[in-house]
């Protein structure tokens, strides 16, 4: 029997492989922004939209590419500051 698959920015991934990705991700200290989209199954212009509010502070530029603090994104999440959400 063929085992079933997750689409993801990185491809399609067998659900075993999907846990092993989200652990990881849980990990992680900055994640990407398509990394944040895979880890709370949020669409990347809802993502964009959070990161644009006046009282966002969780991500960062490392040279010209964006970060974002994990744990900053997600206290942010659980506080109910994000707008939208």
């Amino acid at each position: 029997m063929q085992e079933k698959l997750k689409k993801t920015k990185k491809g399609e991934l067998t659900y075993r492989e999907y846990a092993g990705l989200l652990l990881a991700l849980s990990q992680k200290t900055f994640l990407t922004i398509d990394e944040v989209c895979d880890l709370y199954g949020m669409s990347r212009p809802h993502v964009l939209r959070i990161m644009g509010q006046p009282n966002a502070n969780f991500s960062y530029f490392i040279g010209k590419r964006r970060a974002i603090d994990r744990q900053q994104f997600d206290d942010f999440i659980r506080s109910g500051l994000a707008k939208g959400v």
